[in-house]
């Protein structure tokens, strides 16, 4: 890892030493990195035992009673800065697109006619580019569930091409275009943070 050897060497970067859960899922691995707390969560979907029900950790609610439970041991991560598409925000001021947050609140925000026109106008390549790949990234899942196809699967597998397009394509655009714009915004800090939140 040569890259990495240099930024040891010459950028000042350190190694650290990160415990990523038994079994190493999503929800444990950011429990550890944004609020250093091991096994925060058993795995993605668990039985929770006040109420004897296996929940997920995409739901709003079990990620955000998690997340408040770790936010009382202190400060996370990500404190002051921004997270796009994890579990938890890590305690950014601005975040996007987490389960924690996800909630009709923030769902009735993104859809707001006025705030859509803005991301059009704002990042209408984006959104061509994002739409061609949604299209590719329909077509491949597609080709993958016809060369898998097992009758007695049909509809889990035929759910997998939604969640498959959501997950490896739109969550990836929605983060590379959240750190743009705070790219951007890091470079002309005076514009306002109605501006900022606008162009998300």
């Amino acid at each position: 890892m040569p890259f990495l050897r240099r930024l040891l060497a010459k950028e000042h970067y350190r190694l650290h030493s990160l415990y990523s859960g038994l079994p190493a899922s999503t929800p444990a691995v950011q429990g550890e990195l944004f609020y250093g707390c091991k096994c925060a969560v058993p795995a993605f979907g668990f039985r929770r035992h006040e109420t004897k029900k296996i929940v997920r950790m995409f739901a709003c609610d079990v990620a955000s009673g998690v997340q408040s439970r770790l936010e009382a041991r202190g400060a996370g991560l990500l404190a002051g800065g921004s997270s796009y598409c994890n579990i938890y925000d890590g305690g950014a001021r601005e975040f996007h697109f987490c389960s924690s947050s996800l909630g009709w609140d923030e769902m009735i925000k993104a859809a707001h006619p006025g705030r859509l026109t803005l991301v059009l106008i704002f990042h209408a390549w984006s959104a061509m580019r994002t739409l061609g790949l949604l299209a590719v990234e329909f077509v491949l899942a597609a080709a993958s569930f016809l060369r898998g196809f097992n009758s007695r699967e049909v509809w889990p597998e035929l759910m997998m091409i939604p969640a498959r397009i959501v997950v490896v394509l739109l969550m990836r655009e929605l983060a590379i275009n959240g750190a743009v714009i705070d790219a951007r915004i890091a470079d002309y800090p005076s514009q306002s943070l109605e501006l900022r939140r606008a162009m998300c």
